[in-house]
C-alpha cells in the first residue's frame, strides 16, 4: 500500500527507544541536580548544593549512561 503523496511514512518510538534522546535525557536529568555546584566557581558553598552521596551518584549515573553509548555520536 503506497502512502498518500503528501503525508509520507513515519516511525514512531517513544523517547527511551532511541539512543539518542534516552542519552540526553540522562544527562539532563542528572545536570538539573549538579548545577548547584556551579555556584562554587563564584559565590562558595550555598544550599543549594547537592550533599556528597548524591553528587557521587549523580557522577556514577553519567558513568553509566556513556556506556550505553555505541558507535559514534
Amino acid at each position: 500500500m503506497r502512502p498518500p503523496s503528501d503525508e509520507g511514512y513515519r516511525l514512531a518510538l517513544p523517547r527511551d527507544a532511541v539512543d539518542a534522546t534516552a542519552f540526553v535525557d540522562e544527562v539532563r536529568t542528572r545536570h538539573r541536580v549538579l548545577v548547584g555546584l556551579a555556584s562554587q566557581l563564584t559565590t562558595g558553598p550555598d544550599a543549594s548544593w547537592p550533599e556528597r552521596a548524591e553528587v557521587e551518584e549523580q557522577v556514577e549515573g553519567l558513568e553509566q549512561v556513556l556506556r550505553t553509548w555505541r558507535g559514534t555520536p
